[in-house]
């Protein structure tokens, strides 16, 4: 599912994911990023994933694929 969506995707991604599952995207070519390399539009829904990542005691981390 991942391929097809890379390979349908021009533009740059960003997604939200627990850090248990960063070396899986990380084969995809998607790079752990800050929060202040987060866009604007984001910030909100991050908070709001961060709140219920720790609730379930998980760390939430944003990673993001550019164009190559």
């Amino acid at each position: 599912m991942i391929r097809a969506l890379l390979a349908r995707e021009a533009g740059p991604l960003v997604l939200f994911c627990v850090s248990l599952r960063e070396s899986y995207y990380a084969k995809f070519g998607f790079r752990r990023v800050g929060m202040s390399d987060l866009p604007a539009a984001f910030k909100f829904k991050y908070a709001l994933g961060w709140f219920f990542a720790r609730f379930f005691k998980r760390k939430l981390i944003v990673m993001t694929r550019s164009v190559k």
